[in-house]
């Protein structure tokens, strides 16, 4: 199940296939899967780490508006983000002040 249809938001779809158009290389890729399908399964989460960015303090930052979601998919779209929370895909950015937007 990818998670468009999960979601159901028809923006984007996520492919899990890989497809080089060389025989030896899927064969390999074949191989390997079985061995380690525990890690191609679910979504793999990176957690106790604290991402650090090294911004260039010469360049001044840039705040610019979100871009508007549309009426019609809003529902969707705020489905699908409370899904990502309950999850635990993502989190929530409130009481995160950047200059960076």
């Amino acid at each position: 199940m990818t998670y468009e249809a999960e979601c159901g938001l028809g923006i984007i779809e996520i492919v899990n296939a890989v497809n080089l158009g060389d025989s030896r290389r899927m064969s390999m890729t074949e191989k390997i899967i079985p061995d380690y399908e525990h890690v191609f399964n679910g979504l793999g989460k990176l957690k106790d780490f604290q991402l650090v960015l090294n911004i260039d303090d010469s360049v001044p930052s840039v705040h610019q508006k979100h871009g508007r979601v549309p009426f019609s998919t809003r529902p969707k779209v705020e489905k699908a983000i409370k899904q990502l929370y309950s999850e635990d895909t993502c989190e929530n950015p409130e009481n995160t002040p950047t200059p960076w937007v």
